[in-house]
């Protein structure tokens, strides 16, 4: 008989998670407050403060979950226990949090909502900036960077190319002649975005990456002009970093952009980084601030070669924490260079009783759906019109990979919940 898997979605500020248990039967009977199932077997749940007990009789055996520190059961919460063909039984429960562990719990997660684990790593005098595929050193400043500058929220670039007012309209013809606005970081200084780094090019290790020139990369801007655009490459495993924008001249060729969702931040000393994927990093973190400072729920993922829309996301909701023990599938951390498959903790006891700890992440909820079919396109296409909607540009390699842990989050759920309104449901870790 296979183990049961845990999967449960709590809503923090609901204070109720959506539990599901898998076992490996077919059919059962909810009339009662025990699940008798039509086949040998009986099984029957109780829940108490801290566990949940599922019980098998015919062989006997029982697998106590431990809910994770902090999170206890409401007495007399239980709802909705019912059996779904195949896929277990599922049911709900009331949930609360102590004080202790929900605000430090909160305090973490705010931490990286905000970036600010991200900026205090490039303050270390340690750091290094390395591959996130590969951990080749991109940049190794000798001491640190000696200014970590975050760069402003929001489209800046194109607000600050059209802030000049003239009433002149030859100064406004000259003013229109100039290149677009830029800004190079001196050496040992880093600017922070969103989604990118703009450091300077000499800072770059000898040897370390290679330029690439794009596919239509010569395009003709609003002054008849053309512009170039390079890719920064990873020089040991083809990786691509960033780009150089040529447009403004050699001075810009002095800049270059280092993708968030491509590097990781290493700290020599203390032998800490940042042990998540960057990719979902990078795509909560923006997700979560644009939701607080603008209250957006809708993103469109586009690649930045063919300017083509990928992915439509909509959030729902920040405050998830995923729930989730006995199963290797489930339980596993992304890393920025693999991702590992162990199993559950568990403990054995005596005869058939064993013990599973259950473990606890957080998540950013989303509905999303892919661009390549006609619905999609439509939908697409409805969306650009929508000032509401916040479009995020990545690279094509991006694109696919955020497609795939979305995909991948959504197999890991019941097949219940892993549609919504003609979407499908996914989640990021946080």
């Amino acid at each position: 008989m296979e183990d049961p898997v845990l999967y449960g979605e709590f809503r923090r500020q609901l204070k109720a998670v959506q539990i599901s248990l898998r076992v490996n039967v077919k059919s059962i009977d909810n009339t009662t407050e025990k699940c008798r199932l039509n086949s040998p077997q009986t099984y029957s749940i109780e829940v108490r403060s801290d566990v949940i007990i599922l019980l098998c009789d015919k062989p006997f055996k029982q697998w106590t979950f431990i809910l994770p520190e902090g999170l206890h059961s409401l007495p007399g919460s239980c709802s909705g226990l019912e059996w779904i063909q195949g896929e277990g039984i599922q049911m709900r429960l009331q949930l609360e949090t102590s004080d202790e562990g929900d605000g430090g719990e909160k305090r973490g997660e705010l931490d990286e909502e905000t970036g600010d684990q991200f900026l205090k790593a490039l303050d270390d005098p340690s750091c290094e900036v390395t591959c996130s595929r590969c951990g080749a050193i991109l940049v190794q400043p000798a001491s640190g960077f000696k200014k970590v500058l975050p760069l402003p929220l929001g489209d800046w670039g194109d607000m600050a190319a059209d802030m000049w007012c003239c009433k002149s309209k030859v100064i406004a013809e000259e003013r229109g002649k100039m290149s677009p606005l830029q800004l190079t970081p001196e050496e040992d200084c880093i600017m922070v975005d969103d989604l990118y780094l703009l450091v300077n090019s000499r800072m770059l290790n000898k040897g370390s990456v290679q330029m690439e020139v794009k596919k239509k990369t010569v395009v003709p801007n609003k002054q008849g002009r053309t512009s170039k655009w390079f890719s920064i490459l990873c020089q040991r495993c083809g990786c691509i970093l960033g780009s150089i924008d040529s447009s403004g001249g050699s001075s810009q060729l002095e800049t270059t952009k280092l993708y968030r969702y491509a590097i990781c931040i290493q700290q020599k000393e203390n032998g800490l980084s940042h042990t998540i994927n960057p990719l979902q990093h990078t795509i909560c973190t923006l997700m979560v601030k644009l939701f607080k400072t603008q209250m957006t729920f809708k993103y469109i993922i586009e690649d930045e070669e063919e300017h083509r829309p990928r992915l439509l996301v909509w959030l729902l909701g920040i405050d998830t924490r995923l729930l989730y023990g006995g199963a290797p599938s489930i339980n596993r951390e992304e890393t920025g260079n693999s991702s590992s498959h162990q199993p559950s903790s568990s403990v054995p006891l005596e005869g058939s009783r064993l013990e599973i700890q259950l473990k606890s992440q957080p998540i950013v909820k989303v509905l999303y759906q892919t661009c390549t079919s006609d619905a999609g396109q439509r939908l697409g296409e409805e969306w650009n019109k929508d000032l509401m909607v916040h479009g995020i540009t990545l690279t094509k390699e991006a694109c696919l990979q955020l497609g795939l842990l979305l995909a991948t989050s959504t197999l890991q759920a019941p097949p219940s919940m892993r549609q919504m309104n003609g979407f499908m449901v996914g989640s990021l870790k946080l």
